[in-house]
């Protein structure tokens, strides 16, 4: 099975260049040729930091999350037997429903798939299907939002943090959100990095902008798959 690699087209504004100079080029050139792939950011566990995109390592950073997906996969050989970097042999984009690529799904529904019940898992524990909410955020104006997935012990605090803004009528898109890391202990007592999400004030004035980022990436993002490598 190989990912979808038909060509996205994705509309973006170009003002790196002087307004003169602007109409020169055409920014979406950049992806011809090229499979296009949205940036991950991931957690280093033992340095308790984040590491971006560019290899900067940070312990904390600031975005707006631009969309919220549940992300469902299933390995037939585990990580030690395939190495990693392996496509899922089942996996779903909206943790419902099998994706239409999946050429042999373990169940037609996610909910009642005997591979998503917990106790599935290796040695009876946790769910054998991967389980992970994926953000898409837009980090200090770039074009191209990043995507950062969380584990089941960091969906929870993620919940609880949208409940509260939903409570207080906020519309997460324009929520500019705070994400740090402090150590945390799962229930057999290993050790991770849990993430707070904090709320530091609400981009009002950018929510048409927002909007436009939203229509345009929708079917990129849509598009995306998470592997073993691209998690947490």
């Amino acid at each position: 099975m190989t990912e979808n690699t038909e060509k996205k087209e994705v509309i973006l504004a170009n003002d790196t260049l002087p307004a003169d100079l602007a109409g020169m080029f055409d920014l979406n050139e950049n992806f011809e040729s090229v499979n296009l792939v949205i940036p991950s950011i991931r957690i280093l566990h033992q340095a308790n930091m984040f590491e971006m995109p560019d290899g900067e390592k940070v312990s904390d950073f600031e975005g707006l999350i631009i969309k919220k997906k549940m992300n469902n996969a299933y390995w037939n050989d585990s990580f030690e037997e395939s190495g990693g970097n392996e496509f899922p042999d089942c996996f779903s984009k909206d943790g419902v429903y099998p994706d239409p690529r999946v050429e042999h799904p373990k169940h037609r529904n996610c909910a009642q798939c005997p591979m998503n019940a917990f106790g599935s898992g290796e040695g009876g524990k946790g769910k054998a299907c991967k389980n992970t909410r994926v953000l898409y955020i837009l980090v200090n104006d770039n074009v191209i939002p990043y995507r950062l997935t969380l584990s089941p012990m960091n969906m929870k605090p993620f919940d609880m943090y949208i409940t509260v803004l939903t409570n207080k009528g906020i519309y997460y898109q324009i929520a500019m959100t705070k994400f740090s890391l402090a150590t945390a202990k799962n229930k057999d007592g290993i050790g991770y990095s849990g993430i707070n999400f904090k709320n530091t004030g609400l981009e009002i004035e950018k929510a048409r902008q927002v909007k436009e980022m939203i229509d345009r990436w929708t079917p990129v993002i849509d598009s995306q798959t998470v592997n073993n490598y691209e998690e947490e």
